[in-house]
């Protein structure tokens, strides 16, 4: 099973983000559409999932739904959306009721997937 599952379709942003949690000790696997994420999920599971909003196929609030048919994983969603109404669909959403804004500092990141 994989510790973290991210699902960003900015290539260079996941590599950067699989780095960090590597180092940090995590076993990490990336997709960058929806599609892709759900069909890693189904095959190996996560312990936790980092998830962008914004994919090029669906977005992130449908692989949000569609993991949560079959599993309660918890679900990091990181957006760049700062709109009230993204920021009150993000927590009205079936994820861990918690985001982390893109490109956020090195300890943000830290403290936010260490808090789940």
């Amino acid at each position: 099973m994989t510790d973290i599952l991210i699902v960003e379709d900015d290539k260079e942003l996941a590599e950067l983000l699989a780095d960090f949690l590597r180092d940090e000790g995590y076993i990490t696997s990336s997709a960058g559409s929806g599609e892709r994420a759900v069909q890693l999920f189904e095959r190996y599971g996560a312990r936790l999932v980092v998830l962008d909003i914004n994919l090029p196929d669906v977005n992130g609030f449908a692989v949000c739904s569609k993991l949560r048919e079959t599993a309660d994983t918890p679900i990091l969603i990181v957006s760049s959306r700062t709109g009230k109404e993204d920021t009150w669909r993000i927590y009205r959403t079936d994820s861990v009721g918690t985001s982390l804004r893109k490109r956020p500092e090195p300890e943000a990141r830290r403290k936010g997937i260490s808090a789940l």
